[in-house]
């Protein structure tokens, strides 16, 4: 358990670290909507410093880079993360033999709708960087 743990730190503090810097960049959390009276969205808070999305998107995107675990780390998070996985499968499971898998849904919903739009920008950003660098590591292997 202790090497499943420390196997998936990363994606955890990774995550609280994208979060802290995107409040840095914008003065948003990632749960706030910036949408002004008109309905539009805005990038900054209006009396946040313009300054800040110099070099905190090069760092969300550094932090962020790093999130995915080491293959040594999957090697020791591979069973914890199976046995994770099949604990969510079966409190799903109970959830919809119960009849409270709506309720859970719709929470989760409404949690989901919270994600700003430069979060998954950046998760996005993110994902596409990891593909480019492993296909790059692959090519320069082979």
């Amino acid at each position: 358990m202790g090497d499943g743990l420390s196997g998936i730190a990363p994606l955890f503090g990774g995550t609280a670290m994208f979060a802290f810097l995107y409040w840095i960049a914008t003065g948003y959390n990632l749960w706030d909507i910036p949408l002004d009276a008109h309905q539009n969205w805005q990038l900054l808070r209006p009396d946040w410093p313009w300054w800040t999305l110099i070099f905190a998107p090069y760092l969300i995107l550094t932090v962020t880079s790093e999130l995915w675990p080491s293959r040594q780390d999957w090697t020791g998070a591979r069973w914890f993360m199976v046995g994770l996985c099949t604990c969510l499968l079966l409190a799903l499971g109970l959830l919809w033999y119960t009849n409270h898998l709506a309720r859970v849904l719709s929470l989760s919903t409404f949690m989901a709708s919270r994600i700003d739009f430069a979060l998954v920008v950046l998760v996005v950003l993110d994902l596409l960087f990891l593909i480019i660098a492993e296909l790059t590591a692959r090519g320069v292997r082979h």
